[in-house]
């Protein structure tokens, strides 16, 4: 069955109030992997702009080398990676040791770098690789950005979400998936899982439920990313699991009334960027 990820694409941006102020008074947050690029333009808590592309990194340089928008100064650049990750409790965290970390649980690879973020809202390190070409790119554009993995970024604004009760977050991208399980104690399991049809989501979904003894009837769901209604993944969903719904954005995040045609739960790491640096 088909996912139903959206392969939409978009390119919305409020002209008007862009050109009110010099882009020294906005901020650009970003968001890439080596097969998509996306970005927002922010004045305080306002999203003025926002374009995704599907793009590889190697057909990125010419479009970015062009764009009318993402050559300019900005008050601060933001960006997180989309790449392999692993979580190290801070307690036993040896920056030193980060590409034991890495090496340890995804396959080695000598085309990248290995950084980690502290996280805000637990005490964990997020580690993390940058592969060369990435860091060309970040280097050849963005020189003074500040870098952060998405899934740290995704891990501190659900945790600021708080609830008594056990939460299963599931942050839908194209061929990949993320499960976050948290409950009043805070994050129980964060983990990504590679996947090619509704029928893989719907079982690493339960998969995860029956290791933590969650019971699909009772769990309260929550969908994000760039998924459909309806969809093969939302009707699978549904039908498996008692309780679904989509995430709503923040109420510090706004979009200008100009480009407000994006579902909530669409870019939700990239939008809430600012909310976890």
């Amino acid at each position: 069955m088909e996912t139903g990820v959206s392969n939409t694409t978009h390119s919305l941006f409020d002209l008007a109030a862009l050109q009110q102020n010099a882009t020294e008074q906005y901020n650009l947050s970003i968001q890439l992997g080596l097969n998509g690029f996306s970005f927002c333009i922010r004045k305080d808590n306002v999203i003025l702009a926002i374009e995704s592309y599907h793009h590889a990194l190697s057909q990125l340089e010419n479009t970015l080398k062009n764009h009318d928008w993402i050559n300019k100064k900005y008050a601060s650049t933001h960006i997180n990676i989309i790449s392999s990750h692993t979580l190290i409790p801070s307690s036993i965290f040896d920056i030193n040791e980060q590409k034991n970390y890495m090496h340890f649980n995804h396959y080695r690879s000598e085309n990248q770098e290995v950084f980690s973020d502290k996280l805000q809202q637990i005490e964990a390190h997020q580690v993390y690789g940058i592969s060369v070409p990435e860091q060309e790119l970040i280097n050849t554009f963005f020189p003074k950005a500040t870098i952060r993995h998405y899934g740290s970024t995704l891990i501190d604004i659900i945790l600021q979400q708080k609830s008594n009760t056990p939460q299963l977050y599931i942050h839908i991208q194209k061929k990949s998936l993320d499960i976050l399980v948290c409950d009043e104690k805070g994050l129980q399991l964060f983990n990504s899982f590679k996947h090619q049809s509704a029928e893989d989501f719907i079982y690493f979904t339960l998969f995860v439920c029956e290791q933590l003894e969650l019971n699909p009837d009772e769990i309260d769901c929550c969908l994000l990313g760039e998924i459909d209604k309806p969809s093969g993944i939302y009707d699978l969903a549904y039908k498996y699991i008692r309780n679904i719904r989509f995430i709503k954005r923040n109420e510090n995040v706004r979009l200008s009334p100009v480009i407000n045609q994006i579902p909530e739960h669409f870019y939700y790491p990239l939008l809430h960027q600012h909310l976890c640096v």
